[in-house]
């Protein structure tokens, strides 16, 4: 069993793991607070990496969806979101390139 979530709150973990899902997919979208912002979908990078390291303490695997190169992005932008992955270790990552 998959869930699509974001941001993960704690009280998800044990309510998904009741339900038997093993693995979720977060649409972290990019490493870039700037780029977030330009998405209007309320998205923190910090909220990110506070989840992943949440998901990761109760024991829950975790994939990212990433964008990469979006309208507007600079090189710093990308380079941000390229390093998300290795510094949140999820299990799997979903890139979509522009």
């Amino acid at each position: 069993m998959f869930s699509n979530f974001q941001p993960w709150e704690p009280s998800w973990g044990r309510r998904l793991a009741a339900a038997g899902c093993q693995t979720g997919w977060m649409g972290a979208e990019s490493g870039s607070q700037q780029i977030l912002e330009a998405m209007d979908k309320g998205g923190k990078v910090s909220k990110t990496y506070t989840a992943t390291a949440l998901r990761r303490a109760q024991g829950r695997q975790g994939r990212v969806s990433l964008h990469i190169g979006s309208r507007g992005a600079t090189w710093d932008d990308i380079q941000l979101t390229l390093k998300l992955g290795p510094e949140c270790r999820p299990e799997g990552m979903g890139n979509q390139v522009y």
